[in-house]
């Protein structure tokens, strides 16, 4: 359970974070073995001569290998000082993206199969959510009308934002087709999607409705749709500090799943700065409760 808390005033940022972990692993037979410890480093350095750092929450890993190791390697590229906060964070995403076996960051040798499953898993379940939401708003409807209704919500997830990602209008484009996620998606794509809805839905989907699925799934691919069903999967990213070009701090707050194919899914949640309107920020991250607790006196429950 992560608290973290960035304080920024036009002169500076302090970013802190607690220590705890717990870790989390399936047994195989059900069951889910968890262990809590103290003393996890969650904050790090990316460009020390702005200063600019990151402090993760979340999962502690990006594709199966642990953020520290990412940002390793990131700090060892060309590029910094960098000119400003968000250049920076564009930066590291670029580096991400072309996580791949056998590259400068150490990942399993199937990651990008395994990250392009996850998401494919993660849409299909949505999907299974949206037609029980479905079946149970309509009951008299029948059963290929529910499943229309279900594609099409999933359909405008994937496509645009609603309420709940606080703005409106299409999503943002996290990449495009490059040959390398072509070739990707030709050896793997059929197989894991079919898999997936194969384990939820048996053969009754039918083609069509399998077809529609698949059209959107590729659709939120290059958008920066993550599936609800994802997010306890994502990873956190709190970058705050002082570009070379920057007169006050900002900070660039990004939620992170998975690369694969040279894609990174990932939503830009915000991008803020001080200043005359704004001098002081408090932002809280993760288990954010304690902090609007202290800052405002009150506990939000």
């Amino acid at each position: 359970m992560t608290c973290e808390v960035l304080v920024m005033n036009r002169v500076g940022a302090a970013l802190a974070a607690d220590s705890a972990v717990t870790l989390t692993r399936d047994r195989g037979d059900g069951r889910v073995y968890s262990m809590s410890q103290i003393g996890a480093e969650k904050i790090f350095a990316l460009d020390e001569a702005g200063p600019i750092a990151v402090a993760i929450y979340g999962n502690a890993e990006f594709c199966w290998t642990p953020w520290k190791n990412a940002f390793d390697v990131f700090r060892t590229r060309p590029g910094a000082p960098y000119a400003s906060v968000r250049d920076c964070a564009v930066a590291l995403a670029a580096m991400l993206a072309e996580t791949k076996a056998g590259g400068p960051l150490p990942v399993p040798e199937l990651v990008e199969p395994m990250a392009l499953s996850l998401y494919l898993d993660t849409a299909v379940e949505d999907f299974a959510m949206l037609l029980d939401e479905a079946e149970r708003s309509d009951p008299s409807a029948d059963r290929p009308t529910r499943i229309k209704a279900a594609l099409d919500a999933l359909d405008a997830r994937a496509r645009t934002y609603d309420e709940a990602d606080g703005r409106s209008g299409p999503r943002d484009l996290v990449g495009g087709v490059t040959p390398r996620l072509r070739a990707l998606l030709e050896e793997h794509y059929a197989a894991l999607l079919s898999a997936s809805v194969q384990a939820r839905f048996g053969k009754s989907l039918g083609a069509d409705a399998l077809g529609r699925l698949g059209s959107t799934v590729i659709a939120g691919m290059f958008t920066d749709w993550i599936p609800d069903s994802a997010q306890r999967f994502c990873s956190g990213l709190v970058i705050t500090g002082f570009g070379r070009a920057d007169v006050t701090p900002a900070l660039a707050h990004l939620r992170v799943l998975g690369a694969f194919g040279g894609l990174l899914k990932f939503q830009l949640e915000k991008v803020a700065r001080t200043g005359a309107d704004e001098p002081v920020l408090v932002s809280a991250f993760a288990q954010a409760d304690p902090v609007r607790a202290f800052v405002d006196g009150v506990h939000p429950d």
